[in-house]
């Protein structure tokens, strides 16, 4: 049975963030949306294997930024998702396709399993 990509994203935090377990408050974890909260939760707790768990911040982009007080001028959306875009590519996190096709193709992989369900 494979896993989904919440386990694995929960098997992934739990692994660099070891240390903390089980409070994991200090941690920031950053969504695509807020609907991946619930899911991500559940697969965080089915993995922790402690009768207390403190789950990490869970923020998209847009909820982290209202936390956080700006004093200049705010970045475009796109060049603020361009410079994310970068970073996760350098840091060899994971593989964005160049083109627009394997892009859409890679995305509604990664969603079809959970839109069986609707």
């Amino acid at each position: 049975m494979s896993s989904t990509p919440f386990q694995q994203a929960a098997v992934e935090l739990l692994h660099w963030e070891s240390s903390r377990v089980p409070d994991l408050s200090a941690c920031t974890v950053l969504l695509p949306h807020l609907h991946a909260a619930a899911p991500l939760l559940a697969a965080l707790r089915h993995q922790v294997d402690q009768p207390v768990f403190s789950p990490p911040r869970l923020h998209t982009l847009n909820t982290l930024v209202a936390e956080v007080a700006t004093s200049g001028p705010v970045e475009p959306d796109c060049q603020r998702l361009a410079q994310v875009h970068d970073f996760l590519l350098q840091a060899g996190v994971c593989h964005i396709p160049d083109d627009h096709k394997a892009f859409d193709g890679k995305l509604w992989a990664g969603f079809e399993p959970s839109l069986h369900g609707l």
